[in-house]
Parts: structure tokens; sequence; C-alpha cells
């Protein structure tokens, strides 16, 4: 086998390999563009090597990558780190609700509010993981919670 086919091979499964990393470890994107990368080198490997050769290379990519894409648009709604857009904008609790701090909050932290999972903003100071916290103002992304007892 021609180096280049290998060095092709090589890249084409890295790209692969870090899209789906991508998937998992939120990168900002920085993965996507490495995988990206890593996949424009190997079609040009295997354009280096033959013209036939890039060409199903090139094809092979254009087939696979919108599997991958629709593939990973399934997965992230099922990751935990990852909340759909959906529950982040309208399914906010209403002021008075009550819930479970889930860990700290300095002053940010996740709480279980009405069952949902979310960040949350201490509106005076540190809150301690499991202390039970009502809502004490709910705008647009950002909720705001005291301790139970302190929510007068």
């Amino acid at each position: 086998m021609d180096t280049l086919v290998l060095w092709a091979l090589i890249c084409l499964t890295v790209a692969l390999i870090l899209f789906f990393v991508e998937i998992m470890v939120p990168s900002g994107g920085l993965l996507g563009i490495v995988s990206a990368l890593a996949m424009l080198a190997g079609v040009v490997l295997l354009f280096l090597h033959s013209t036939a050769l890039g060409f199903a290379g090139l094809a092979l990519c254009i087939v696979v990558v919108p599997f991958c894409v629709r593939f990973a648009l399934r997965m992230i709604p099922k990751l935990e780190m990852v909340s759909p857009p959906s529950q982040v904008f309208s399914d906010q609790p209403a002021v008075g609700a009550t819930g479970q701090a889930v860990s700290h909050l300095r002053p940010v932290g996740m709480c279980v509010i009405d069952g949902k999972r979310l960040e949350c903003l201490a509106q005076r100071e540190f809150i301690a993981s499991g202390t039970p916290v009502q809502v004490v103002a709910a705008e647009g992304m950002h909720v705001k919670v005291r301790p139970v007892d302190e929510a007068v």
C-alpha cells in the first residue's frame, strides 16, 4: 500500500473519531474544525495519489458526512450534559416553585425544580448541594433561587 493512501486513511479515520468526540465533549466547535481539516487532508492525499481515488474518497465523504450529522443530531438530546434548546427557553419555572440544589451554587449551579434540571443563580450567597431552594425570579434564561428557609 502506498504511503499517501495510508496517511489518507489515517486522516479520514482521525476525522471520523474527532467528529464523534465533538458530540461528547463540549469544545466550542474546535474538535469539529480539526475533524473537517483532517477530512480535507485525507481527500487531498487521495487526490495526490490518483485522481480516481481522490474522487472516490470525496464521494465517500459527501455520502458519509450527512449520516454522521444526522446521527449527532439524534444523540445530542440524549446526552445529560446538553439540554435541548426548547427546555432552556420555554419551560421556565414559576416564581415560588420549589426544588433542590443538586450542585453547589457559587453563585451559579444546577437545581432540580419541578422535575427539571436547570442552571440557577443564588440570589445572595453560596447555597450547598442538597439544600431545598425556592425560585424568587425567572427572567429569560436566568433563574434566581434562595434557600427555602430564607424565601419569604
